[in-house]
C-alpha cells in the first residue's frame, strides 16, 4: 500500500467513524476475518445495524478498521449517514421509502397505525367504502375478511369518526371526513409494497374502470 493509498484509507475510515486498532503480535479471542465480514447484530435502543470489518496487513502489522453501518429497521436497507430517518414513536431508522409522513411527524407502518387507532383491515375496509362501495359482501370480498368482521370494523370507524352518516334512515349512506382521507394516503404510502394491498388496489382500479 502506497503512502497516498494509506492516507486515504486513513481519512475514509475517519469520516465512516471507523475505530482502527493494531493487533501486532498481541494474541486476541478473535478469530482471524479475511477480507470483508459482514454479520448481522442487534445494537440495543438503536436498531438493527450491519458490523463490516476488513483486516489489512501493512508492513509487519495487522490493521483493523471496524465500522457499524445502521440498516433500516423495516425493510432491511443499508442507510448513509445522510438519507435515514427515525420513527416519532419508537426511534426505529428509516429509510426515505419507508418513511410515513402524518400529521407533521414521521411514522413507520406499525406507529402509523397506532397513531391511527387502527387495524391494517380497518385501513383495508376505509379503502374500499371510499371508493363508493357500500355493500358489505362486496367489502368483504376486496378486503379479504368475513362480513362480521367488516360490520365489526365500520362500527369501530365510526365511532372513530373515520366515517360518518349523511342522510335519514334507509336513505343514509357513508360518507368520508378529510380525517379519513388524510388517514388513508398514509396508509396507502406506508402498505404500498405489501403485496395483500397491492391486490387491493389492482383490484379497486379493475372496478373503477369496468
Amino acid at each position: 500500500m502506497t503512502d497516498q493509498s494509506w492516507k486515504r484509507s486513513e481519512r475514509e475510515s475517519t469520516e465512516l467513524g471507523i475505530e482502527r486498532s493494531s493487533a501486532g503480535s498481541e494474541a486476541t479471542d478473535e478469530p482471524e476475518h479475511e477480507d470483508v465480514v459482514s454479520e448481522q447484530v442487534e445494537v440495543p435502543d438503536a436498531g438493527p445495524t450491519i458490523r463490516m470489518r476488513r483486516d489489512l496487513e501493512v508492513a509487519d502489522s495487522r490493521i483493523r478498521s471496524e465500522v457499524t453501518v445502521p440498516v433500516c429497521g423495516q425493510c432491511g436497507l443499508i442507510l448513509s449517514p445522510a438519507g435515514f430517518g427515525f420513527c416519532y414513536n419508537d426511534s426505529a431508522k428509516l429509510c426515505q421509502d419507508c418513511r410515513t409522513p402524518y400529521d407533521g411527524r414521521t411514522y413507520c407502518r406499525t406507529c402509523l397505525l397506532e397513531a391511527l387507532e387502527l387495524s391494517k383491515l380497518d385501513y383495508k375496509v376505509l379503502r374500499v367504502v371510499a371508493e363508493g362501495i357500500r355493500d358489505k359482501r362486496l367489502i368483504a370480498s376486496f378486503a379479504k375478511a368475513t362480513k362480521e368482521e367488516v360490520k365489526e370494523s365500520i362500527e369501530r370507524l365510526r365511532d372513530l369518526g373515520y366515517l360518518t352518516r349523511a342522510g335519514l334512515s334507509i336513505f343514509s349512506k357513508h360518507e368520508l371526513p378529510s380525517k379519513a382521507h388524510d388517514a388513508i394516503q398514509a396508509c396507502d404510502k406506508a402498505f404500498k409494497n405489501e403485496p395483500d394491498v397491492q391486490e387491493l388496489l389492482s383490484k379497486l382500479a379493475q372496478e373503477a374502470e369496468e
